[in-house]
């Protein structure tokens, strides 16, 4: 702060995006710069790869609750500084950051269709990880969006693997948020392999675990996703009964995406 003066800065906040950034990434150079002079950049990044991973796994806590859809935004607004702390995390083998920042990141990738990247980023963390195999908490919630990921890009063989392996976790740590949006995905997984019974039984025990947690967000994506199975199975009334009742909660809770 002391470096810039502070009416450029009140200036830059009224400017246009574009030129905010510019002299963002241009403050960033400066101060980046600074630091190598300083020879402080290995203790500044440290504590920034800290400082986002511990935002990291806060976020990663709200996903399967009605704070996900500002989650999903906030990781967007910090997407450079959780990629850049990621980076360093791998290159100095800091495995517990790196897994603790996919966790998060992977949803991320997942919301905005960013399959190939996602799945290499997020793959090489846990693939590392589990030659470890004592990260904790943090391994468990990577392997969801690693699975879900997974799905999403059709390889059903990986996403299952990696859904059941963070079922059994969070299952052992008593993660109730966690076990039901493992079984949600897995319930994907059947779903996309022709299992609709399978399907079902999975969507029908996230809709109870959700609605016994109070959880109206949780309870509208199983509703929709009983739906999809049903739409699939060819019984149009019953997904529009699904569909319908789905919509109508993510309209009171104001979830405009979901709704669309």
């Amino acid at each position: 702060a002391s470096l810039v003066d502070k009416s450029l800065v009140t200036r830059l906040d009224h400017a246009g995006g574009e030129a905010r950034f510019t002299m963002v990434d241009s403050l960033r150079q400066f101060a980046a710069e600074f630091l190598e002079v300083a020879e402080e950049t290995q203790l500044v990044r440290a504590a920034h790869a800290a400082h986002f991973a511990t935002l990291a796994e806060r976020i990663e806590r709200q996903f399967g609750t009605d704070a996900e859809e500002q989650a999903t935004a906030h990781l967007a607004v910090e997407q450079a500084n959780l990629r850049t702390a990621l980076e360093w995390a791998m290159d100095h083998s800091e495995l517990a950051t790196g897994v603790r920042l996919v966790a998060a990141l992977g949803w991320l990738w997942y919301a905005r269709g960013d399959l190939a990247d996602g799945r290499a980023q997020i793959e090489r963390v846990v693939v590392a990880a589990s030659a470890v195999n004592d990260l904790g908490d943090p391994q468990a919630a990577a392997l969801i969006p690693a699975g879900i990921l997974a799905w999403a890009d059709g390889d059903f063989e990986r996403a299952r693997f990696h859904l059941t392996e963070a079922l059994r976790r969070s299952q052992e740590r008593g993660e109730q948020r966690r076990c039901v949006l493992a079984k949600a995905f897995l319930g994907h997984v059947a779903r996309a392999k022709g299992d609709y019974d399978h399907a079902v039984a999975l969507h029908e025990q996230c809709l109870s675990e959700f609605r016994a947690l109070g959880n109206a967000h949780g309870s509208a994506w199983a509703l929709y996703d009983l739906g999809l199975v049903a739409r699939d199975r060819g019984a149009e009334g019953e997904a529009r009964r699904y569909f319908t009742e789905s919509r109508t909660l993510f309209r009171e809770m104001t979830y405009d995406w979901a709704v669309a």
